[in-house]
């Protein structure tokens, strides 16, 4: 089946894919245990400090992408964003590597969260800097990747340096199962 076609059979779907260009075929049961267990998504309280300022840096460059499945292909980064959160201390900031989505940032970071329960990985829409390199992150955007729901997702995880050595108790936090 090539890449994007699709067959629709009651509560499954066939649908072709392709990467790197080897063709596969997933399947998606809405109907399967996995996908009945699912009750909702834990999301922290909306917390207007988790809102911060960041400075853009340009720094273009092909970085190797691992895929929830554990597939490495190359991707492209366009540079990094620098911020304080909550609970730093003066001049302390953190880093994070993004790509370039629909003229904005993407990100997939994880963070020491992941010890006590918050998914191992989010993502994060980032509006673009503006011409002096400022632009906001909210952390309370997280969301999940899709593969936090189902193995037939292949997102990409955060490479080790969008990985924050703090807690970031903002956003989606989990996949809520019976």
């Amino acid at each position: 089946m090539p890449p994007g076609d699709r067959i629709v059979d009651g509560g499954r779907v066939l649908a072709g894919h392709a990467r790197a260009g080897v063709a596969a075929l997933r399947t998606f049961d809405r109907d399967s245990g996995g996908a009945c267990s699912v009750t909702g998504v834990e999301v922290f309280g909306q917390d207007d400090a988790w809102v911060v300022d960041a400075e853009f840096t340009a720094d273009p460059q092909t970085v190797t992408v691992i895929s929830a499945d554990g597939v490495e292909g190359p991707g492209e980064v366009v540079g990094w964003l620098s911020f304080s959160v909550p609970g730093d201390a003066p001049g302390e900031s953190h880093r994070l590597q993004v790509t370039e989505q629909n003229g904005d940032y993407f990100v997939s970071f994880g963070d020491a969260g992941a010890q006590a329960g918050t998914h191992p990985f989010r993502f994060l829409n980032v509006p673009a800097a503006d011409p002096d390199g400022h632009t906001t992150i909210d952390f309370n955007a997280a969301w999940l990747p899709a593969s936090a729901f189902s193995d037939a997702y292949l997102c990409p995880l955060p490479s080790a340096v969008n990985v924050l050595d703090v807690a970031v108790p903002a956003g989606e936090k989990r996949v809520v199962r019976r």
